[in-house]
């Protein structure tokens, strides 16, 4: 086992790590690095090619550089555990390429910053062929290919939020290049794009097959292009409803192009359903029509929740003539006994950026079929599934650690489901009189 040396300094100059340790292969253990104010370029390359070092050293600054921590660790192919990187305002470059071909890396560390610098993020995870998930990305105001190729080549099977509606040029440039298990694209909102803004987002996504984007002014030179080149050979758009010319928007052929502001359903007699008068959507409907088979409810913006009155009905309870519903990707919340009582209700397609099913989300909705819950889901509330009767299984997400109290209650079909392994609790009754 080869041990660097001892490194105390707590004031640091520019480059002064710089590349120290760049190519050590036997290298197994890195120094404690306590300094709390970076200089530019300080710790650039300082372990690249580290073969051997399984576990970083904590980095405690929440100061950074432009420079500070590009490639620190790139190549490291053993790394397996990273430190927290509690930074909230970011330098340019600082985090550029920091664990770039870290393949056997699993879990990406958090990243809490709102303020964004030019680069900070670009390739930071690029070819870290072991991460399947990503951190959040709270931020709402970019900066000039603030997250280029970032998670570029990764095993993500969800993208993370990108909830900022004013794009930079190259924001998002080739930043999910190469996930091929990526089906998914997160909600993109911004109304009006920037110079190769969406450049390449999600070339080589070959599994991809479901975007919503809102854009309506793509003029910007290059914002579009190849964005979503070698995809799925079929899968749906959802664009802003006021368009009504998509062929600047590169969708690939064999895809279907649908209205994001708009819920789509079918009912036992062919008759419009109508929504409780309290329900909240976060935009006003506008039209409510029935045709060909197919009930269509329009809003005026995107569909953001389906919420009524606690203690009451949901948005569509009591619904008792409504057969099937797809609810859009920009619903983020379906509140309380949103369908509770929808005793015709057999197939729900669930947005997947809710993270909990409420109280009463689904009871006593006799006919419903067995569904999917999605993975982003991690608490399901108080008879949130009851007295489903026709209900034989249910797939539960892999993240979900909270099961509600009478959850799944007298659904007498229910003959299979897995409890994933994050589960820490399972409320009283959770699966009384299943046979």
């Amino acid at each position: 086992m080869i041990k660097a040396p001892v490194l105390p300094a707590t004031t640091l100059t520019d480059a002064c790590y710089s590349g120290m340790f760049s190519g050590c292969l036997n290298l197994t253990e890195a120094p404690t690095l306590p300094a709390a104010t970076l200089a530019v370029g300080c710790y650039s390359s300082m372990f690249s090619g580290c073969t051997s070092l399984i576990e970083a050293p904590a980095l405690p600054a929440t100061t950074l550089a432009a420079n500070c921590y590009r490639s620190m660790f790139q190549n490291c192919t053993a790394l397996t555990s990273v430190p927290a990187l509690p930074a909230t305002a970011l330098a340019e470059y600082c985090y550029y390429m920091m664990f770039y071909r870290c393949t056997a890396l699993e879990e990406a560390p958090a990243l809490p910053a709102t303020t964004l610098a030019n680069r900070c993020y670009d390739s930071m995870f690029m070819g870290c062929t072991m991460l399947t998930e990503a951190p959040e990305l709270p931020a709402t105001t970019l900066a000039n290919e603030c997250y280029a190729y970032m998670l570029a080549e990764t095993s993500l099977t969800k993208a993370p939020a990108l909830p900022a509606t004013t794009l930079t040029p190259n924001c998002y440039r080739n930043m999910f290049q190469g996930c091929t298990e990526l089906t998914e694209a997160p909600v993109l909102a911004a109304k009006t794009l920037s110079t190769y803004s969406y450049r390449q987002m999600f070339w080589l996504c070959e599994k991809l097959n479901s975007v919503t984007m809102l854009a309506t002014d793509v003029t910007a030179q290059g914002c579009l292009y190849d964005w979503l080149v070698d995809t799925a050979e079929s899968g749906t758009f959802y664009g802003d409803g006021n368009v009504t010319d998509f062929s600047a928007y590169g969708i690939p052929e064999g895809w279907t192009i649908k209205n994001a502001y708009q819920i789509r359903y079918t009912s036992t007699d062919g008759n419009i359903v109508t929504p409780n008068s309290w329900a909240q959507f976060g935009a006003n409907i506008v039209s409510n029509t029935y045709e060909n088979g197919v009930g269509i409810i329009e809003f005026d913006g995107p569909v953001t929740t389906l919420s009524g009155l606690d203690g009451f009905s949901g948005a569509f309870g009591n619904c008792t003539t409504l057969k099937s519903i797809e609810i859009p990707n920009t619903v983020t919340s379906v509140g309380y006994g949103t369908f509770l009582w929808c005793t015709a209700l057999q197939n729900v397609t669930l947005p997947k950026n809710i993270t909990k099913i409420e109280d009463f989300t689904f009871h006593n909705c006799e006919s419903l079929e067995p569904i999917v819950i999605p993975e982003g889901v991690t608490s399901l509330g108080y008879r949130s599934f009851g007295a489903n009767l026709k209900m034989t299984s249910v797939t539960l997400p892999k993240e979900l650690v909270t099961i509600g109290g009478d959850a799944f209650c007298w659904n007498e079909a229910l003959t299979t489901i897995t409890i994933p392994e994050k589960v820490t609790t399972i409320g009283d009754r959770a699966f009384s009189y299943c046979i």
